[in-house]
């Protein structure tokens, strides 16, 4: 058994025994809980602190970032906790998607960080700078912060800075072997930090014909954030064509998710009476149908691959799972999210 069964074999203990709430769809209810794989920091509040979590993401942190319920400015050590999660399945487990206000989001990772003092949750004084990593080399994405709505499931809003400037600069070096090349930067300033977004050198033997010899995807995408949870880097995917989908349950407490595959969307499947039912999904979209159900008899569920636009209707007859096939069809979902 690898390491990454064995964590979704923890994780899974909490999702096997729910118990059944209502007919309303389930598709917000968590498999895990934040104490789930959460990372821990023990970092000083009056130090500047800069952290590496394990997938990547890095934290700047000023001194004196931090302040209590009652708006006082915190001193002394702080416990510092994050999640990060970038697969399918972690998602799933976390009970996340990928929709803001209703429009579709492809994202690039989603991260939570809380601060606490004393076991009391701590707000930012000032803002934080994050880094998240750009595993899956996204071109362009914006930065979102996720809010709980009154059903319980977390919706993205996109992150609006009062100082939010791009801008490019240009130099020209001399190399000793007597080519001179151009680079051009990419910068932003978030609110009081300065990042550089992206960096092309154009090498030149007479600054006359140029011709680009390095240009990548940013390494990193970057957020001054002034509120704690969850942040996600996201882009809005375009709908040219819409599609509808109708799915019958053979079971009434059913919830579940359409991953669309080889991206990192993931939509809600919100039941009613057994029936889910859209006439807004995009067109000619591979994807994966995921159903779950628990009831008296057990644990439920139900995998099948679609086209949007030409798999229509869907009669999904769930059968109930052991545990470990369970674990098994979570971790295949990762696998066939994965683009060559």
């Amino acid at each position: 058994m690898n390491l990454k069964t064995i964590a979704i074999l923890s994780s899974f203990y909490l999702f096997l025994s729910r118990t059944p709430e209502s007919e309303t769809s389930k598709s917000t209810i968590k498999f895990i809980s934040f104490e789930e794989n959460k990372q821990e920091f023990n970092i000083n509040s009056d130090s500047l602190e800069l952290i590496e979590l394990e997938n990547g993401t890095r934290l700047t942190i000023k001194p004196g970032s931090f302040m209590d319920k009652n708006g006082r400015k915190i001193s002394g050590p702080v416990k510092l906790q994050a999640k990060e999660v970038f697969e399918v399945s972690s998602m799933i487990m976390n009970g996340l998607s990928t929709t803001s206000n209703g429009k579709i989001l492809e994202s690039g990772g989603m991260v939570y960080i809380q601060a606490l003092s004393n076991n009391d949750t701590l707000t930012l004084l000032q803002p934080i700078l994050v880094q998240i990593p750009n595993l899956l080399k996204i071109d362009e994405a914006e930065i979102f912060r996720g809010y709980s709505t009154e059903q319980g499931f977390i919706n993205w809003e996109l992150v609006n800075y009062e100082n939010d400037t791009t801008f490019n600069t240009r130099m020209i070096i001399t190399f000793d072997y007597g080519y001179d090349a151009v680079v051009e930067k990419t910068l932003r300033v978030l609110n009081q930090d300065t990042i550089e977004l992206d960096s092309t050198i154009v090498y030149d033997e007479d600054l006359d014909t140029a011709a680009v010899v390095y240009n990548r995807a940013p390494e990193f995408f970057y957020s001054s954030i002034d509120k704690l949870g969850w942040i996600n880097i996201d882009k809005f995917k375009e709908i040219e064509n819409q599609s509808e989908l109708n799915i019958l349950s053979n079971i009434a407490d059913t919830y579940g998710y359409l991953i669309f595959k080889n991206q990192r969307t993931v939509l809600p499947l919100k039941f009613t009476n057994s029936q889910f039912s859209s006439e807004e999904l995009p067109a000619n979209i591979e994807a994966i149908v995921v159903l779950f159900a628990t009831n008296q008899e057990g644990n439920h569920f139900y995998k099948q691959s679609i086209t949007l636009g030409r798999d229509t209707s869907i009669d999904a007859r769930l059968k109930q799972l052991s545990e470990q096939d369970l674990i098994e069809q979570l971790s295949e979902l990762d696998e066939l999210n994965t683009s060559d």
